[in-house]
C-alpha cells in the first residue's frame, strides 16, 4: 500500500481508502445527528402536553423541523461512509469490459 497524505491507495486499482480519523469523524457526526433525532422526538411528545394552542403549534413544527434535518443528515453521512468504503462499481464494470 502506498501512503498519500491521510489517504491510502490500494494496488493499481486507483481506489482511495478513507483514513480512520475521517471515518471516526463521520461516525461522530452521525451519532450527533441521531442525538438530535431523539431530542426532536422527545420535544414532539412534550408538545402534546402544552395547553396553549400557539405554543403547541410552534413547538410541534420546531420539533418536526429538527427531526427532518437530523434524518437528512444521518442519511447523508451514512451514504458518504458507504460510498467511501465500498469499491466503485463503475470502475469494476470498466475493468470487466476490457
Amino acid at each position: 500500500m502506498l501512503k498519500m497524505g491521510d489517504q491510502t491507495t490500494t494496488g493499481g486499482t486507483g481506489m482511495v481508502k478513507p483514513s480512520p480519523l475521517w471515518l471516526l469523524g463521520q461516525i461522530l457526526l452521525t451519532a450527533g445527528a441521531c442525538f438530535f433525532i431523539f431530542f426532536g422526538i422527545s420535544l414532539l411528545m412534550a408538545a402534546y402536553q402544552l395547553k396553549d394552542p400557539f405554543s403547541f403549534i410552534m413547538t410541534f413544527f420546531a420539533a418536526s423541523l429538527i427531526i427532518l434535518i437530523s434524518v437528512v443528515m444521518v442519511m447523508g453521512f451514512v451514504m458518504r461512509i458507504n460510498r467511501a468504503i465500498r469499491p466503485d462499481r463503475s470502475l469494476m464494470n470498466q475493468k470487466a469490459n476490457e
